[in-house]
């Protein structure tokens, strides 16, 4: 656990330090005369080129591997769009909440689970849901984020790593990482039959018929 600790302090003192250097250039340029210098011409290796096509062709495999979702199926946790109160101190509570939360979906028939891993509850139900999705259960899991990387907000005291979460996430059945925040809250928020947060579920009255929403 100290070692874990340890990580996070080196990466964001130097994450830290990073920022305020480019807000320092920001401000002042002059302090960085050669800063937009160009470097002479790389030269284009073989290899190089066979790497970039490597990473195109996954890309495209990751696009042609996007889950097509049911709203009525679709059951979203973020910390987006209310007061975010999930902290080191109601973890548990919280924990436990989204448990709960996600067994009163899956009686009612939701089988596709998004978490916004860039919220701080969101970030706890995806973790959460693993550990549940370990233990057997059976449904798919599914990231999408809110937030830019950089900005996203962790319920520790000490934020995860970047390779913390890029491990955490991979774990899931598929990463909506082609979306950028903006294009996520469009496409996904919208269109789920409920959305759990801190303050509880909301039921879509988009999705769900009204005479199954008053029998839940």
């Amino acid at each position: 656990m100290l070692s874990k600790w340890m990580q996070r302090l080196v990466f964001w003192s130097r994450e830290k330090a990073l920022r305020a250097k480019f807000r320092l250039y920001e401000h002042f340029p002059f302090l960085f005369p050669h800063a937009l210098d160009v470097g002479e011409e790389e030269e284009c290796f073989p290899e190089d080129e066979e790497q970039e096509e490597l990473i195109e062709r996954n890309y495209q495999e990751h696009l042609a591997a996007e889950p097509v979702l049911e709203p009525r199926r679709t059951f979203l946790f973020s910390s987006y769009g209310g007061k975010s109160r999930c902290n080191i101190l109601t973890a548990n509570y919280y924990r436990k909440s989204i448990e709960r939360s996600f067994q009163w979906a899956a009686e009612r028939g939701f089988t596709a689970f998004l978490v916004d891993y860039t919220t701080p509850f969101g970030l706890l139900a995806l973790e959460t849901l693993l550990l549940l999705k370990n233990d057997g259960l059976t449904f798919n899991l599914y990231c999408i984020r809110s937030r830019y990387f950089g900005e996203r907000k962790s319920y520790r005291l000490l934020p995860e790593t970047d390779l913390e979460i890029t491990l955490l996430a991979g774990q899931c059945d598929y990463v909506f990482s082609q979306y950028l925040p903006d294009e996520s809250q469009a496409k996904f928020f919208p269109n789920v039959g409920a959305l759990c947060n801190e303050s509880g579920i909301v039921i879509s009255s988009r999705w769900i018929p009204e005479q199954l929403r008053k029998r839940w």
